[in-house]
């Protein structure tokens, strides 16, 4: 074999080489297109998993300030019954006392009449 042929040979060598490369390559391509492809479809999957828990996390939401509203609407009214129960205690304490003390007189003269 002369020089060029040598060089023939190893630039069919270097040729065959990248060839097979190529083809490696290609493989490895196709195997991580396939991986990604895999990889969107969860994310695809999960992104709607997560827009139905948002969703209901907004309906939660409503449904809590709803609860809150009527809670404050309860409380309120709780506490103006109290109010109209103080005001109403002292009221027939008031009546109760002033009663005894009417009674305490009549029974005075009574028994100041009997002696």
């Amino acid at each position: 074999m002369d020089g060029s042929d040598e060089q023939t040979e190893l630039l069919r060598s270097i040729w065959n080489e990248i060839k097979a490369l190529g083809v490696n390559l290609g493989g490895r391509i196709d195997l991580t297109n396939e991986r990604l492809d895999e990889l969107s479809s969860r994310v695809d999957h999960n992104g709607r998993r997560i827009d139905e828990t948002n969703q209901r996390l907004d309906e939660t939401n409503q449904r809590l300030g709803s609860l809150e509203q009527r809670t404050g609407v309860i409380e309120t009214t709780l506490t103006e019954l109290a109010t109209q129960q103080v005001f109403l205690s002292r009221f027939v304490r008031h009546a109760v006392d002033q009663d005894i003390a009417e009674l305490k007189v009549r029974v005075s003269r009574l028994e100041a009449e009997r002696g």
